[in-house]
């Protein structure tokens, strides 16, 4: 899931950067879908104050890494080390003073993405926000998707444990009897 999201969010990006309709050429020319400035300081090529990536997967890899990072908080981009909404990583991302329209360009990711406004993204993906299904279903449940790693659990795998749980109960008192 998380994987998924991250991808979806650098998609979004990349559409809104120009990459995927070919609007934007220098980030087609740069290997860059995101329009990344600086990747490694003082070691970045820019071409059009843009780094310059030396294949298609190595620009992909870098704005997933960057997607990821933002939605951890990762101090670098964000000094209290919060997970941003997407208003706040947009506002850093693509800031007004570069001639962007952060609000909107997060309105369109969330429209693209399914991603509530105001909602901070590592909440998002742990389903810990007020909207979310998880946050509203019963603790058992929660328990059960916590221990399995976040995986999505339906209610029919709900049935199919407590129906299992309840015949190896069943076949306890059997063998007691």
């Amino acid at each position: 899931m998380y994987n998924d999201i991250v991808q979806s969010i650098a998609k979004a990006i990349a559409d809104m950067e120009g990459f995927t309709d070919g609007t934007s050429k220098i980030a087609r020319i740069n290997n860059n879908p995101g329009n990344i400035r600086n990747w490694v300081p003082g070691k970045d090529v820019k071409r059009g104050g843009f780094v310059v990536f030396s294949s298609l997967d190595e620009g992909w890899r870098a704005l997933n890494k960057v997607v990821s990072d933002y939605i951890k908080g990762d101090k670098r981009y964000f000094p209290t080390g919060k997970s941003p909404t997407l208003e706040e990583a947009f506002a850093r991302y693509a800031p007004a003073k570069d001639n962007n329209d952060p609000v909107r360009y997060a309105q369109v990711v969330s429209a693209k993405t399914g991603i509530p406004l105001g909602v901070p993204l590592q909440d998002y993906i742990n389903g810990t926000w007020a909207g979310s299904e998880l946050f509203q279903v019963d603790p058992v449940a929660t328990q059960i998707r916590n221990t399995t790693g976040g995986s999505e659990v339906g209610s029919g795998q709900l049935w199919m444990v407590g129906g299992l749980a309840l015949l190896a109960t069943l076949a306890v008192i059997a063998l007691v009897d």
